[in-house]
């Protein structure tokens, strides 16, 4: 019986969420493929553009898993289910993150077809989208975090916002301080790693801190959520 009720669970979600993936490669892929035929700006400007385009994409794709089921009134159906609340808040938060992938990964398949080899070498193309796909997944989850108890979509975007905007100067005004704390804890965030997209390389003392750092975050951030999410089968939603 449970595990029937995830499979649905896992099927809803991927129905629910294939109208926004479907515009989101189109999206991200249509600006992608233009601006590389037209070779209006270097692939490296590209590169950048849809990384910020990906970025806000994160932020549109944390806007439905919860705050969609609120608004139409289907949350208490869900909570009703024989899943427990942690478990469920995780299959939505899976789905829709490996869904956010889909784009970035055909985007990085367009620089490859397209320009791969012209401006910039294939192997740093798939470095930075390497780099790009964590990114976005991690803005993805602050944002479902921090708006899981919010009730409708539009309530996520501003959070979403919030974190792009208040998180992108916090970042930095903390840059500013250059101590090895304020790099630490620069670190510790999706987007504090942006830093290293364009970069050759990275030590592995770097990498080291970037994993560890937003595995800790993360793990504290879900922990949080999944308890405010629990508290909604005690709540009206």
């Amino acid at each position: 019986m449970k595990h029937s009720a995830i499979r649905k669970l896992i099927w809803k979600e991927l129905r629910e969420n294939a109208s926004g993936t479907a515009l989101g490669i189109f999206i991200l892929c249509g600006f992608t493929g233009v601006a590389l035929h037209s070779r209006i700006i270097p692939d490296s400007e590209v590169l950048i553009f849809c990384a910020m385009m990906a970025v806000v994409l994160s932020v549109f794709f944390a806007m439905w898993p919860i705050a969609g089921d609120r608004r139409e009134g289907t949350i208490g159906l869900l909570l009703s289910l024989p899943i427990h609340p942690w478990k469920i808040l995780m299959i939505k938060a899976l789905v829709t993150a490996v869904l956010l992938t889909l784009p970035i990964l055909m985007a990085l398949t367009m620089f490859v077809v397209i320009a791969g080899d012209r401006e910039a070498s294939t192997e740093f193309m798939f470095r930075f989208f390497k780099f790009l796909s964590p990114i976005c997944v991690g803005v993805y989850l602050w944002v479902l975090c921090l708006g899981v108890r919010q009730p409708s979509e539009a309530r996520v975007g501003l959070v979403g916002m919030g974190v792009i905007l208040g998180g992108g100067g916090l970042i930095g005004l903390l840059a500013e301080w250059d101590t090895s704390f304020a790099v630490a804890i620069i670190r510790c965030t999706p987007l504090g790693c942006m830093e290293f997209l364009e970069r050759r390389s990275i030590t592995t003392t770097q990498l080291v801190q970037i994993i560890a750092g937003n595995a800790v975050t993360l793990t504290l951030m879900i922990s949080w959520a999944m308890w405010r999410f629990s508290k909604l089968s005690r709540t009206k939603g």
